[in-house]
């Protein structure tokens, strides 16, 4: 009984509780995500943090006026200047160092939450209520892939931009809103959509959430109409205003409003860009009705969801079905409560907030991710708490719901803590997405390829898998061709890649593959030949430089090498192994100071790289110079990581030595 009043007089608003609610939440909120601070950019945030010269250039205008994933010229379709402003911030604070980023998200959610209890509490008249749908929001496991992963920052900017337009916007009792407040209102909103493009769905889940509110007061006066004009609000011009803007910027910097076309989304991606609109209509409900699930009940979280994970609705699909009996029962009790119900009403108000990522209108470039269910969980949130809030009034079931609610926070602030670590570093994330989502090929072939170079023979069995699934996915039978080059079986990697060149003849990556395991069968006639075909489609290609210069090196004709690894220097492909290539070339032709400068640029390259001290140890031993012939080979066996008889070898060498 004890414990029971203890509940109670946390979720009862008086002055003392009240003061502590706020940073009971925060605490929360970096409790609950103060795992994160210690992980890696994983996955995209390479692409988009590091790979994006704006970031560290802080060029404000250059973020403004490009693409999300600048410089990439295929991905154009994303506008988030906002997003890589925030970037960049963290870039000037403390460079590519991980824990500013993760921090900066962990301080987001954070935020976000608060807002909501402030929000909330003024929508709803009841503290308890909002109390509650804030602790649901703060601790919601869904919310992990945006707060745990950097990329999604997105989604908590977007979130964060909607709430405060949201609360500008509310009137105060008998006041009119004032001019000055609507234009505050208005810009905030336009930054949320400058920093994700959903936030379009904020006046569909607002509204809801205004329903409810009128009704719930109104209808005690008058039960018989539905009050519309409670729902649509001066300020939505404004908000519109700010939408329009938004499209009109995006189409002036893009040079398109809608999404990803078909030509620009992988099958393995998105299915639905490749399918009827009938089939992208059953899906839809059969993800509306997947994302409600996984609101309810987020405990089976991947990374991932592409092709196959969630196959396509057919009229046959009892997902589907399933989902439009749940929608059309939510339906019909909130028009039979008149709209009165915050239970019905939050519901309602997340299937508003789904609206963009469920495929419906159009189809984009993710299929599912549980990142997108950030800002329409408020909905959920808001739901599950007037349902504890509702058996509470009920006199037989009020102890029973203070319990109700503190095992389900309890129970979502264990899974968020134990769900974070998935997103450590890029092989757990990809390890942990091939387990959780064992019918997507997108996972199995992001896991192959995170093995391939250490581990071919399981990153075979990977890409062998992703093919089962989907026999057309190039990158998984370019992956495959990559593991059997590394295992030294070229005669097989070279039959994947003639098959995958002759599936798409205009594939770069599937003819540098080729020239690479025609080079490793020592076919340097038909490397040289697949390098010029690539260089004829792109002449400045540094990887196909590269492969020329090598299988001309291969064929003995050093003249000619020696030009194209120059050539490949020029392209920007420098590095140790093409110095030290470079370097061999001279030391065969007894050239010993061009030799030497080639390979002392290789040491500044890669000072751990073993092949440059054996390189320095031919040369010395060559010049005579026992003291730095034995001094290179002591470094070779230090930095020596494979065949133990290459180091025996070596040994013999340096005793050989007087």
């Amino acid at each position: 009984m004890g414990q029971m009043t203890w509940l109670r007089t946390v979720f009862v608003e008086t002055e003392s509780a009240a003061r502590w609610h706020p940073w009971i939440i925060a605490a929360l909120c970096v409790l609950a995500y103060s795992n994160t601070l210690g992980h890696e950019l994983v996955w995209d945030d390479g692409a988009a943090i590091k790979g994006n010269p704006l970031v560290g250039s802080f060029n404000l205008r250059g973020i403004f006026t490009t693409a999300y994933w600048y410089p990439n010229p295929k991905l154009t379709d994303l506008y988030r200047p906002i997003t890589v402003l925030s970037f960049a911030l963290n870039y000037a604070v403390n460079g590519f160092a991980p824990l500013f980023y993760h921090l900066t998200n962990v301080i987001l959610h954070a935020l976000n939450s608060l807002i909501v209890l402030l929000l909330l509490r003024r929508l709803t008249n009841s503290y308890r209520l909002a109390l509650a749908a804030a602790l649901i929001f703060a601790l919601h496991p869904l919310h992990t892939e945006a707060v745990a992963w950097v990329s999604g920052r997105a989604e908590l900017l977007g979130c964060l931009f909607i709430l405060l337009a949201w609360w500008t916007s509310l009137e105060r009792e008998n006041q009119k809103l004032a001019w000055w407040r609507i234009t505050v209102a208005a810009t905030l909103y336009l930054l949320a959509l400058f920093s994700k493009e959903s936030a379009l769905v904020f006046l569909p889940l607002a509204s809801c959430f205004r329903a409810v509110r009128s009704q719930s007061v109104l209808s005690m006066q008058d039960h018989s109409r539905f009050h519309w004009r409670s729902i649509f609000r001066p300020c939505d011009l404004a908000f519109l205003c700010s939408a329009t803007a938004f499209i009109f910027a995006r189409w002036v910097v893009l040079g398109q409003v809608g999404p990803k076309t078909a030509d620009t989304v992988p099958f393995a991606e998105n299915p639905l860009a490749y399918s009827s609109a009938a089939t992208r209509v059953l899906t839809s409900m059969k993800l509306l009705g997947l994302y409600l699930w996984k609101m309810l009940w987020p405990w089976n979280l991947s990374a991932d969801y592409s092709f196959n994970q969630i196959s396509l609705a057919t009229w046959y699909d009892p997902a589907f079905w399933t989902s439009v009996l749940a929608f059309c029962l939510c339906v019909t009790l909130a028009i039979k409560t008149r709209f009165s119900s915050w239970i019905w009403g939050g519901i309602l108000a997340a299937c508003a907030g789904l609206a963009m990522v469920i495929q419906l209108f159009f189809p984009t470039g993710t299929l599912f991710a549980e990142r997108l269910a950030y800002f329409p969980l408020l909905g959920f949130s808001i739901a599950a708490a007037a349902a504890v809030d509702h058996l509470q009034a009920t006199r037989r079931l009020s102890t029973q719901a203070w319990s109700l609610l503190a095992v389900l926070l309890l129970a979502f602030f264990v899974r968020t803590v134990t769900r974070n670590p998935d997103w450590r570093d890029n092989n757990t994330v990809y390890a942990v997405m091939a387990t959780n989502a064992p019918q997507s090929a997108k996972a199995q072939t992001l896991a192959g390829l995170q093995l391939v170079e250490r581990y071919p023979k399981a990153a075979r069995a990977y890409f062998e898998k992703s093919l089962q699934i989907y026999p057309q996915y190039l990158q998984a039978k370019l992956g495959l061709a990559q593991a059997e080059i590394n295992a030294k079986n070229f005669a097989r990697a070279e039959q994947i890649l003639r098959e995958a060149v002759q599936q798409d003849p205009y594939s770069l990556e599937a003819m540098q593959a080729l020239a690479v395991a025609y080079r490793g069968s020592g076919r340097f006639d038909q490397a040289l030949k697949t390098s010029d075909q690539i260089l004829a489609q792109q002449p400045n290609d540094a990887f196909a430089l590269t492969q020329r210069a090598m299988a001309l090196e291969g064929l003995q004709r050093n003249a000619q090498a020696r030009t194209a690894y120059r050539a490949a220097i020029a392209a920007g492909a420098d590095s140790a192994e093409i110095r030290n290539r470079l370097g061999a070339i001279f030391l065969q032709e007894r050239n010993l100071a061009a030799a030497l400068e080639q390979f002392i640029l290789a040491r500044e390259f890669q000072p751990s790289d073993p092949v440059t001290y054996f390189n320095l140890a031919d040369l010395y031993r060559q010049q005579g110079d026992k003291e730095k012939e034995r001094q290179a080979y002591l470094d070779f066996l230090r930095y020596w990581k494979g065949d133990p008889r290459v180091a025996a070898t070596v040994r013999a060498r340096l005793n050989a030595l007087p």
